[in-house]
């Protein structure tokens, strides 16, 4: 077994940010990612694919909103 392997081989969690090479300092998260984190919450229905399962839609609720919008920002909307 290799030096390297022995000492990260414990499982506990290991800090190799100085393994990093200098320009991974200014990286910033995804967007997508955490886009993909809030859409697999079981209370969001993703419109993503383009095509949602229609049946999860509250569409009373998206009935008022869609009515509330025109008719408040009409020009805008």
């Amino acid at each position: 077994m290799s030096e390297i392997t022995q000492r990260f081989s414990t499982g506990a969690p290991q800090n190799l940010e100085q393994r990093y090479a200098s320009r991974a300092a200014h990286m910033k998260p995804s967007e997508i990612r955490s886009l993909f984190a809030v859409a697999s919450r079981p209370e969001i229905v993703s419109l993503a694919g383009g095509m949602p399962n229609l049946s999860a839609l509250p569409m009373d609720m998206m009935a008022d909103v869609v009515q509330n919008l025109i008719r408040n920002n009409g020009q805008e909307a």
